[in-house]
């Protein structure tokens, strides 16, 4: 159960960090295919959420064969997104990010 709170973890940390900047600075627009990204992000959390619900330690040791193979689906699930995030949406992101932090800059220089 100790995973399940680190990629708890890692979620609220990676909505804080990334996802809600991305909305508040309205950077999402910029961002092609951002929903269709968003809806996997969606479904990978669903996912998790519902394997987490499913698979407590009863059921667990009642049906080892069935709780691995649900994690293997959800590792799959999760390893899609994770390609999605680092090969496309991280560093859009960061390209974004670094523009906004350099207009701020050359504002503040100029004020």
């Amino acid at each position: 159960m100790r995973l399940a709170g680190l990629i708890q973890t890692h979620l609220i940390t990676e909505n804080q960090v990334l996802y809600e900047p991305l909305r508040q600075r309205g950077l999402t627009g910029s961002i092609p295919n951002f929903a269709f990204l968003a809806e996997e992000i969606q479904l990978a959390r669903t996912a998790y959420s519902q394997h987490i619900g499913a698979w407590n330690r009863r059921a667990i040791s009642e049906n080892w064969n069935g709780y691995v193979q649900s994690t293997r689906k959800l590792l799959g699930t999760i390893e899609k997104l994770v390609r999605l995030e680092e090969g496309f949406l991280f560093p859009v992101a960061q390209r974004l990010f670094t523009a906004a932090r350099q207009d701020q800059v050359t504002s503040n220089a100029l004020s």
